[in-house]
């Protein structure tokens, strides 16, 4: 685990971003990038509770994480920070009771899937003209 990121605390980066968590699977939606993200159920699981105002360090500590798994947390957050997913926040979110990762192969099971195949379409949406103040559509 970095330093830099083990005692820091993140939120989704909204707007432009939307999630939601179908199946235990978290769907992001990036709108100004035009990509979206899928999370396997333990990344969901990881992500939640960042999500729900726990650093990294609270939950390698609370799950017993060696440092490859802490590894594999690092790249998954690295991943979502250099897509604008997540930002750094420096208030604690109003929290959950933390949940254990139970599960054997994390490498395996920590997946951040992007896909950028329907950027072109997602960008022409006009949901993306919409005003906070006007909604939409929004007359020009």
């Amino acid at each position: 685990m970095t330093r830099e990121l083990k005692t820091k605390y993140f939120s989704i980066k909204s707007p432009p971003t939307v999630m939601e968590i179908i199946d235990d699977e978290a769907i992001m939606i990036n709108g100004e990038k035009g990509t979206y993200y899928n999370l396997s159920p333990h990344a969901t699981l990881i992500l939640n509770s960042i999500l729900n105002g726990y650093s990294l360090e609270e939950i390698s500590s609370f799950n017993n994480l060696n440092s490859d798994e802490n590894q594999h947390i690092d790249k998954m957050m690295n991943k979502l920070i250099a897509e604008d997913i997540l930002v750094e926040t420096d208030q604690k979110q109003n929290r959950q009771e933390l949940k254990e990762l139970n599960y054997k192969n994390f490498e395996e099971e920590v997946i951040l899937t992007i896909y950028d195949d329907m950027q072109d379409m997602l960008i022409l949406d006009p949901i993306h003209e919409a005003d906070e103040v006007v909604g939409w559509p929004r007359k020009k």
